[in-house]
């Protein structure tokens, strides 16, 4: 029993890897790679919402938003939700992969802003701590 379920889970890696190589190829042709991976999540999001009975409002900010949107859910429509359905074996599985490429994509997008944070911490210790430096001892 533990062979198959392993078989099964290398197989689902093997399938979310090629996905993820797709995705990025696709993000790849925008100019901004966080709009770019941003519209891969709203896309997943989306997806999973409406798995959920959930009907989300998507709001664009710039036509690059809206053409990487546009683009990205037509790469999701035509190459990875088929790949997703002709590879899982209930519903169960489809939408875990779908909210496993979710979960890759918004992890990618919160380490931007923890990046961001970590660089602002260093160029301007006083303002995020109460010494002048990270390591000063606080009261």
């Amino acid at each position: 029993m533990s062979d198959a379920w392993m078989k099964r889970g290398a197989e689902r890696q093997e399938l979310l890897e090629l996905l993820k190589r797709l995705i990025i190829k696709q993000e790849d042709k925008v100019h901004d790679s966080q709009v770019a991976r941003h519209a891969t999540n709203t896309v997943l999001m989306e997806h999973l919402a409406l798995k959920s009975g959930v009907a989300l409002i998507f709001m664009s900010t710039t036509s690059e938003v809206t053409v990487a949107r546009r683009n990205m859910q037509q790469l999701f429509q035509d190459m990875i939700l088929p790949q997703i359905k002709d590879f899982a074996k209930a519903e169960e599985e489809e939408n875990a992969l779908i909210a496993e490429l979710y979960t890759w994509s918004s992890v990618s997008i919160a380490a931007h802003f923890k990046g961001a944070l970590m660089t602002a911490e260093i160029r301007e210790p006083e303002t995020f701590f109460d010494g002048k430096q990270a390591t000063d001892p606080v009261d």
